[in-house]
């Protein structure tokens, strides 16, 4: 039971919406249930990564280290919390926070690599889905250094019109 409530979980998440079932359910045969308390730390900024959590039920709030920097944020169940580590080593760029009981799937950036290696369909589909959104996600960076630079050469002409 608990498996099928796993993969069906698994199925809903974007990131893993061009796995193959069976690559999926080796997935949520390999996360790993992990439950938490209100005001338990699932992980803390700065901490090394190796894997992201799938939020099963209850809630979490991640929360910079900066407090003038970003705002909290709080994900409830579908949210997949450190999907960046899934993919790459990193340290956690956010501390997340049960805010009330959590139960969570951690899933292993090692889960993942196997996954990956045993089923290269899915590997390539992962592959074609990430290299668009990096399109996508350069495309919107550009767009907005052009609107940094226009509100800059705005107000560098407004600052000389003053003078």
């Amino acid at each position: 039971m608990a498996l099928k409530g796993n993969f069906n979980s698994l199925v809903r998440i974007s990131f893993f919406s061009h796995f193959e079932p069976e690559a999926l359910r080796l997935v949520a045969f390999a996360a790993q249930p992990l439950n938490f308390l209100e005001e338990e730390v699932l992980f803390q900024y700065g901490q090394q990564s190796d894997g992201g959590y799938l939020i099963v039920s209850g809630a979490v709030r991640t929360e910079s280290a900066f407090r003038n920097f970003g705002k909290q944020m709080v994900v409830g169940p579908g949210a997949l919390v450190g999907a960046r580590a899934l993919i790459i080593p990193t340290r956690n760029l956010v501390s997340a926070i049960a805010c009330e009981n959590t139960v969570t799937m951690k899933i292993s950036r090692d889960v993942l690599r196997r996954v990956l290696e045993e089923f290269p369909a899915t590997a390539m589909k992962l592959q074609t889905v990430m290299k668009n959104e990096l399109r996508l996600l350069g495309l919107h960076l550009k767009n907005a250094s052009y609107e940094v630079a226009q509100l800059e050469a705005e107000n560098l002409t407004s600052a000389i019109l003053r003078y």
